[in-house]
């Protein structure tokens, strides 16, 4: 191991990154540090990270100092989870080049029904408001953003406009893979312990029993980190209607990314 280790696990809330992030952090080596790009949580996050696009030409000196210190606070690995990070991974990449990253993706149906239920409200307009994304990435879907209308018009604007970027920035050199939550439900054990190879990460037995529960192996905790997993791809089905689903760009009668990586296996 070298002296200074990090992994990055990013996604939009209610992506699964939680689950993903916990399971990763049976690794020895490593301390989990969580969403300090959350100003909800964090006193040195400021509400408009959520909503930056930075390149490796362009910095946010807030932005910088909050990601430096995330990243180099402990010693001898961090385990960083980050929420509020999607369109500003391609400078993670160029800043930190050390640090591996895993972007958890899922089907939007899935994400934003989740988001429905706590009150959290789409805002696909907000990346608007940032002429350089404009320009780099979304100018072609300019039209299409301004028009969504209601929660599931704008909750698929939000999640395709920010998955496109997300895409275009991974490449087969990229420090990233994509990892779609429902392949990982599809079988927890086999496939964190594939992430954990990726990771150069060694394999314990409370990641063995934590990814044994998420299978359905015993009893099922009650809480979000633990519940079996196999539920979970199309578990929001019975919630939406078809009108729902149909309004929502990006969603389709199949769940999202069935596989990992858009970059090439190292």
């Amino acid at each position: 191991m070298t002296a200074h280790r990090c992994v990055i696990v990013a996604g939009f809330p209610r992506s699964g990154t939680s689950w993903l992030a916990k399971g990763l952090s049976f690794a020895p080596g490593f301390t989990y540090y969580r969403e300090p790009d959350n100003y909800d949580r964090v006193d040195l996050a400021e509400e408009r990270f959520a909503w930056l696009y930075l390149t490796p030409e362009r910095d946010d000196e807030g932005y910088l100092d909050l990601m430096t210190r995330a990243l180099f606070r402990r010693k001898p690995g961090v385990l960083l989870k980050l929420v509020f990070a999607n369109l500003n991974l391609e400078w993670l990449a160029a800043r930190f080049p050390h640090a591996r990253q895993l972007c958890v993706l899922r089907h939007p149906c899935g994400q934003f029904e989740s988001w429905r239920r706590l009150g959290w409200e789409p805002k696909p307009d907000r990346l608007l408001e940032n002429p350089r994304l404009v320009a780099d990435h979304l100018q072609p879907f300019e039209p299409l953003i301004r028009r969504a209308k209601g929660f599931w018009e704008r909750a698929g604007a939000l999640w395709g406009a920010t998955v496109y970027v997300i895409h275009r920035q991974t490449t087969a050199e990229s420090p990233r893979d994509i990892v779609a939550y429902e392949w990982l439900c599809g079988d927890p054990r086999a496939r964190f312990q594939e992430l954990y190879r990726r990771l150069d990460m060694e394999w314990t037995a409370p990641a063995e029993r934590f990814t044994a529960r998420a299978n359905g192996e015993g009893d099922a905790w009650a809480y979000s980190l633990t519940r079996v997993a196999a539920k979970q791809v199309d578990g929001w089905r019975p919630r939406l209607t078809q009108g729902e689903i149909d309004a929502c760009p990006g969603s389709s009668s199949r769940s999202s990314c069935p596989t990992i990586p858009t970059s090439s296996p190292r």
